[in-house]
Parts: C-alpha cells; sequence; structure tokens
C-alpha cells in the first residue's frame, strides 16, 4: 500500500528509529507505524500539498480547490 504524505518531517520521524528531543513526545503506541513502515506494508511517498486529495477531508477550500479535489476522488456523478 502506497501512503501519501505532504509532510517531509512526518516521513522522516517514521523513518528514523533514534529519539531524539524533538521526538521523545510522541507516545508508544504511534510507534506502531514505524513498525509496520519497517516490514513493508506500507509506503510512504511525498505529495505536495496542492496535490493532496486529503486536504478536502481536514479544512475549508476554496470552490475551485473543492471542486478539483472532488473530482479528483470520484466523487461525483
Amino acid at each position: 500500500m502506497k501512503l501519501k504524505v505532504d509532510k517531509t518531517s512526518s516521513i522522516k520521524v517514521t523513518e528514523n528509529p533514534i529519539d531524539n528531543p524533538k521526538t521523545k513526545h510522541i507516545d508508544v503506541s504511534y510507534h506502531f507505524t514505524r513498525e509496520h513502515l519497517i516490514c513493508k506494508l506500507f509506503t510512504l511517498n511525498y505529495v505536495s500539498t496542492s496535490e493532496n486529495l486529503a486536504e478536502i477531508m481536514t479544512k475549508g477550500l476554496p470552490s475551485m480547490l473543492h471542486n478539483r479535489y472532488i473530482q479528483g476522488l470520484s466523487l461525483t456523478k
């Protein structure tokens, strides 16, 4: 499975098994993601924010972007 992520820092934290002061606050339960990444159950791929169709699920968008993402997700008739 390929997951598209628009934050390079998220990808780096998931791929880097070394804890550092900036990531020590991350709860142990979130290491589940890292373990499954190591087992190659999924991959993380960067996608720019402007091309991230999931943006429609997280924030209000201008009409033009909203319609573009709706079409990209095949949510139109």
